[in-house]
């Protein structure tokens, strides 16, 4: 790729090792080194910017998401709860064989 006016030329010196890795990556991907390191830097960038990859914020949106439903869920259970234990004491208050219709009359006893 032909150099333009506005680029500016930076030098970096990495060891063997690390030149043999970007040596590959950028052969992988069919490009060149300085293209590379462009990536690279434009990563970084984002990665400081708080902005890491394309995914993060579908992610985030994801996980959001998810928080609403367990928050629906955890309602929906202690709604569930509530129900249940209200429904048992109705049973417990009828097997005790009180009648909010019967009123005690006292005038037949002696």
């Amino acid at each position: 790729m032909a150099r333009k006016e506005s680029d500016k030329r930076v030098t970096a010196t990495v060891d063997s090792n690390t030149y043999d890795k970007l040596v590959y990556i950028a052969e992988k991907k069919n490009i060149s080194i300085s293209e590379l390191l462009r990536e690279a830097i434009d990563l970084e960038i984002r990665y400081d910017n708080e902005d890491y990859y394309p995914l993060a914020k579908l992610e985030a949106q994801r996980i959001n998401q998810i928080t609403d439903h367990l928050a629906i869920l955890s309602s929906n259970v202690a709604n569930l709860e509530k129900l249940t234990i209200e429904g048992f004491n109705s049973l417990i208050n009828l097997t005790k064989g009180d009648n909010y219709l019967y009123e005690d009359d006292d005038t037949n006893m002696v």
